[in-house]
């Protein structure tokens, strides 16, 4: 994968966990729902790993 489509998708990632990162905390609120906070802490965690992949794994163009 070149080197742009990468970084694209390593920040689409980053985006997407924000987002979770926001919609955990939002969960905190009263009457929160509790699956909903392991939703978004799982996909976010998730979605940072991947980011991370995407940035820091050597390429392999074979």
């Amino acid at each position: 994968m070149p080197s742009f489509s990468r970084v694209a998708l390593a920040l689409v990632l980053f985006a997407i966990a924000l987002f979770c990162g926001f919609g955990y905390l939002a969960t905190f609120e009263p009457l929160g729902f509790v699956l909903l906070r392991y939703v978004y802490a799982v996909s976010g965690g998730l979605c940072l790993a991947a980011a991370g992949l995407m940035l820091f794994r050597p390429r392999h163009d074979g």
